[in-house]
Formats: C-alpha cells, structure tokens, sequence
C-alpha cells in the first residue's frame, strides 16, 4: 500500500450532518460492536424519513494505556435529522483535511493509517488528533472484501 495508491490529498473536505451513537470500546471489540450500531442508528434514520447518504465513524479519542477508542458512530444524511434517545445529530463543519481513499477489507485499515501518518510526517502537515472513516460501499453488497470503499478524512491541526 502506497500513498498514490490511496490518492493521499489534501482538500477542504465539506460540512456534513448525520445521526449517531457514541461509545467507548477495546479496539480488539470494534468489529461485534459497529453492525448494531449502524443497524440501530439507521432505524432511527428510516423513523425520521431521512434519506441516508454513507456510514461513518468519527473519531473522538483514543486511550492507548486502555487500547479503547471513544467514537461516534453513525450516518451522513441529506437533511438534519432530531435523534432520539442516546443517538445525536451530528453536524460537522467544513474542514481542511487529508484524504484518502482505501479499497479493501476493514481488516487493512489499520495499515492505512500508518501510510497517511507517515505520508503527513515526509509532508511536514500536522493532523488533528480525530479522523473520520466514511463507509462509501455497503459490505453486504459487494462482491469481495477487496471491493470494499472507505474514506479517511483526516482534519489538518
């Protein structure tokens, strides 16, 4: 995996709005736990009449001594949506951001994030401390893992 195989760039990456669930979770937890909140976040999506536009996850912090990540997870929208109980609205500005595109399982995105730090290193750019991965692909309807389409938005400090 290569910075242009990725097509690293750095852009102003819109305002989007959505609605999610915050958590604190193990890092070795994170794949039993994000299915059912996306599944929960997207009833919440279908009650409102929202028309759902790709998942997310944003990353709020990272406790290395605990290897637990606190996060929101959830979906971008076309319009605000209300939320409901323990799922908000999110509503994030427009920012200046890396970006960069990875095609493949979610078991590699790990990798990805040590191209796009090293990448921001070589480029003397400094990243904030929370990205957003957008789930561009929906993993039940593709054909492999490879085809899979994640985003990384990785705001400038």
């Amino acid at each position: 995996m290569t910075p242009e195989s990725l097509n690293i760039r750095s852009e102003t990456y819109p305002a989007y709005q959505g609605l999610g669930i915050q958590r604190t979770a193990k890092i070795e937890d994170l794949a039993n736990i994000m299915g059912p909140l996306f599944n929960q976040v997207n009833a919440q999506v279908q009650a409102e009449g929202l028309m759902p536009e790709a998942g997310f996850t944003l990353t709020v912090t990272y406790d290395g001594p605990t290897n637990s990540l606190t996060f929101i997870s959830g979906m971008i929208t076309s319009s605000l949506g209300v939320g409901a109980g323990e799922i908000v609205v999110v509503n994030e500005p427009a920012k200046q951001s890396l970006v960069a595109d990875y095609f493949g399982g979610f078991d590699g995105l790990a990798a990805v994030y040590g191209v796009i730090s090293q990448w921001a290193k070589n480029n003397n750019v400094v990243l904030g401390e929370s990205a957003i991965e957008l789930y561009l692909s929906d993993p039940g309807k593709v054909a492999t893992p490879a085809d899979n389409h994640t985003r990384i938005v990785w705001p400038i400090a």
